[in-house]
């Protein structure tokens, strides 16, 4: 899936912009698959843009690989 420029600025700039809280385990970890689904249930909503990976502020602890990861196969 790409994004154009034009899209992305259309996007971003008509409605609501979601950024979800990163999903961490008991230990600290990444959890992926709460993650998944969290964002799952965002893009099921009637919202312009979903901000993943660090929209909290939690972007300095997440592995980049995982996140990206969910959000490929979520964007398929």
């Amino acid at each position: 899936m790409t994004f154009s420029r034009e899209a992305v600025t259309k996007a971003i700039g008509d409605g609501l912009l979601s950024f979800p809280i990163t999903d961490f385990d008991n230990q600290g970890r990444f959890d992926e698959a709460s993650y998944r689904k969290r964002l799952e249930w965002f893009i099921s909503h009637d919202i312009s843009a979903v901000f993943v990976a660090g929209g909290t502020g939690s972007f300095l602890t997440c592995p980049l690989k995982s996140i990206a990861r969910s959000f490929v196969s979520l964007s398929k």
